[in-house]
């Protein structure tokens, strides 16, 4: 990638010649997110949080079936929950959330479900155990909500800051290719975006 920050992006925009931040990536926090809250408050952006609501209108877009008896993905979540509670773990860990609503309703209030809500992986892609868990800690519609005035690379920026002041180094647009594990470190092949490579060596290495 060419910037830090993975999935926090604020995108900066001109109308009418005024400049105006929007966050394009992850917007929203809750009051469950302690440790984004913890870096708010290091970083004295405490006084640019703004809560939001907690309702919202869903604006169906498509044809479902006659099986739809739902208002919205959060309804479906909640009888979700409650029922998973008739299933042992090692069911809900073979199936996605998705998978997990097919089989509780059917394939059509399982699309209903995708379209309608606003995160995909937390459908789609995890582990019904693990979905649940994520829904009643992190994403529970019942949770307080905040945006970050100004955006939330606000965060992100300041991390990067931080991490250069102390004698950090940055290796943006470079993905790791190949590593070695040796007694004392770990031995690197970073590859470039030009398609050149770069050898370095650390003592420790997050995947």
């Amino acid at each position: 990638n060419s910037r830090t920050g993975g999935r926090v992006y604020t995108d900066k925009v001109k109308v009418k010649g005024k400049y105006f931040r929007y966050d394009a990536g992850a917007g929203r926090f809750s009051n469950t997110h302690h440790r984004v809250l913890g870096l708010i408050k290091k970083y004295s952006l405490e006084s640019k949080m703004f809560k939001i609501g907690k309702g919202y209108n869903s604006i169906v877009t498509k044809k479902y079936g006659k099986t739809i008896h739902f208002e919205n993905a959060d309804e479906i979540i909640d009888a979700l929950i409650k029922k998973s509670k008739d299933f042992p773990d090692k069911k809900l860990e073979s199936m996605t959330f998705k998978e997990f609503c097919a089989m509780v309703y059917d394939s059509n209030v399982a699309n209903f479900l995708e379209n309608m809500y606003p995160y995909y992986s937390e459908i789609v892609l995890v582990n019904a155990k693990l979905a649940i868990q994520v829904f009643k800690k992190d994403l529970g519609h019942n949770k307080t909500y905040y945006v970050l005035g100004g955006g939330l690379s606000q965060i992100t920026d300041n991390l990067t800051r931080e991490f250069k002041s102390m004698g950090g180094i940055l290796r943006l647009n470079t993905s790791l290719n190949s590593f070695t594990k040796t007694v004392d470190n770990f031995q690197l092949q970073l590859e470039k975006s030009d398609g050149s490579y770069v050898k370095c060596n650390c003592e420790k290495l997050i995947l």
